[in-house]
């Protein structure tokens, strides 16, 4: 038996965002959950370098208001990727200001769903815990 085929899928998670401060506590909470490969960038271009240059991610969290490149710039540029593991990957726009759009907003503009900051860490597990068990199989 071949032990790499044996070991289950290590999922991995994106997270862009701006602020250090919540990278840390997020990744904290995700491997405290279960040993998720997490991976920063700090704004949308350096998430598009990221996903552009690395194995597809199995779930993307991002901050819709950053510098050099927004949230919602950064779906457009990830859903009209090539690889349709890329281009497909679930991504969960994370927002202070829920005032500016609805839940069905973000979801036209290519998010698969929204969570509103302050984070609710447990919240924010039961929407991303099926995605990624499902990705570890």
């Amino acid at each position: 038996m071949n032990s790499q085929q044996d070991k289950p899928k290590k999922a991995r998670i994106l997270i862009i965002e701006d602020s250090a401060a919540i990278s840390k506590l997020t990744k904290q909470v995700l491997t405290f959950q279960k040993e998720y490969e997490v991976v920063f960038a700090s704004n949308g271009k350096e998430g598009i370098d990221v996903i552009t240059n690395s194995e597809p991610f199995h779930v993307i969290l991002i901050d819709i208001e950053m510098p050099v490149m927004s949230g919602d710039e950064c779906i457009r540029m990830i859903r009209s990727m090539k690889d349709p593991n890329k281009a497909n990957v679930p991504v969960i726009v994370c927002t202070g200001n829920a005032k500016e759009n609805s839940p069905q907003e973000f979801k036209e503009m290519g998010f698969n769903d929204s969570f509103i900051k302050p984070i609710d860490y447990h919240g924010l597990m039961k929407k991303i815990q099926p995605i990624l068990e499902k990705a570890s199989k």
